[in-house]
């Protein structure tokens, strides 16, 4: 028998299975295999899990797991976890156990805040969590609109960069990103932003910050003149820099 029948028969002993699950040079194709197969020691197809979240879902043993042991999520390795917050398979009563509560660790509850998959009133909610679940959040692909404007006021700069990278944000909101000064990495979000208004992006190619004008210089839905003007002045505050 091959290597892949191997990892896919049940009938494998489970010593051979966590055998070729222990090669640190495990190939994806055989690991889904082994997350997928029941008579993995439980030990390694949870840490196959952290790879493989969509593949541990299939396993038989997962909903016995579920059945017989109420607190089995609570136990999870935390890179286990994070990988089933944030995957798109994962059903949503996971999504909500594993990473709803404050309590649960902020690494999980920011991979559930982007995933597409998460429950509306839960990407809700993660508007009063920690500041890294905010900025997941910002980048959620299915992101409430209407959560816009408020993350654009965040009082961490990740967060409005994150809103000012998104390609589905209201044009006036970039315009008001655009001024934001705490730091350049937002104004850079902006800057390198199709959806920016070409007035917002002459304005920024005065910038002297790098970021800025390399993302100017960057973004296809920029006038081209605009990205010449931006590359010129960028090569010009290089040089002021290589002089002091």
């Amino acid at each position: 028998m091959n290597l892949f029948d191997q990892c896919r028969d049940p009938g494998t002993s489970p010593e051979r299975l966590a055998e070729i699950a222990g090669d640190p040079c495990l190939h994806p194709t055989i690991g889904r295999q082994l997350a997928r197969n029941p008579s993995v020691p439980e030990r390694e197809l949870l840490r196959l899990g952290q790879e493989f979240p969509a593949e541990l879902l299939q396993n038989p043993l997962w909903d016995l797991w579920m059945l017989a042991d109420p607190g089995f999520l609570d136990r999870l390795p935390l890179r286990t976890a994070m990988s089933l917050a944030g995957c798109d398979a994962t059903p949503t009563a996971v999504i909500r156990r594993l990473a709803g509560a404050r309590s649960r660790p902020v690494p999980v509850r920011a991979r559930a805040a982007c995933n597409p998959s998460t429950p509306p009133e839960l990407l809700h909610d993660y508007m009063k969590h920690a500041r890294e679940v905010r900025r997941a959040l910002a980048t959620n692909p299915r992101l409430d609109p209407r959560l816009h404007p408020r993350l654009a006021r965040d009082s961490w700069s990740p967060v409005r960069g994150a809103i000012a990278a998104r390609r589905d944000i209201d044009p006036a909101l970039l315009v008001k990103l655009a001024s934001d000064r705490s730091v350049e990495h937002v104004r850079a979000a902006v800057a390198g932003n199709p959806r920016t208004p070409a007035r917002i992006l002459l304005r920024l190619c005065n910038s002297t910050a790098g970021s800025v004008l390399h993302a100017i210089a960057a973004n296809r839905g920029a006038p081209d003149a605009l990205r010449a003007r931006a590359r010129t002045n960028g090569r010009a505050a290089w040089c002021g820099l290589t002089r002091i």
